[in-house]
């Protein structure tokens, strides 16, 4: 779909792509103009180039898994401290 097409989706609502490197100016007026001549909502997509390769989900999670330990992770090595200790469980 270029910008200066629109489309109807099943919920009744003219859809339009924005796309910044281009011109959508006129193709957004031309469909809210004609969203209100139909009494349609209008829906805007955004469309952009991705800024960087992104590794898939899989090696990201791996590459991160151990290195920062999370909060509660964190707060239940504490805790185990303490009970190693005996000065209680939980703060």
């Amino acid at each position: 779909m270029t910008t200066t097409e629109m489309a109807t989706t099943e919920a009744g609502e003219i859809l339009v792509r924005i796309d910044p490197a281009e011109n959508w100016y006129a193709s957004l007026a031309r469909a809210a103009t004609e969203a209100e001549k139909r009494g349609l909502g209008l829906r805007l997509v955004l469309t952009t180039a991705p800024q960087q390769d992104l590794p898939p989900a899989t090696e990201s999670r791996s590459a991160t898994t151990g290195q920062c330990p999370s909060e509660a992770e964190r707060w239940g090595e504490e805790d185990v401290r303490r009970e190693e200790r005996g000065t209680g469980g939980t703060q």
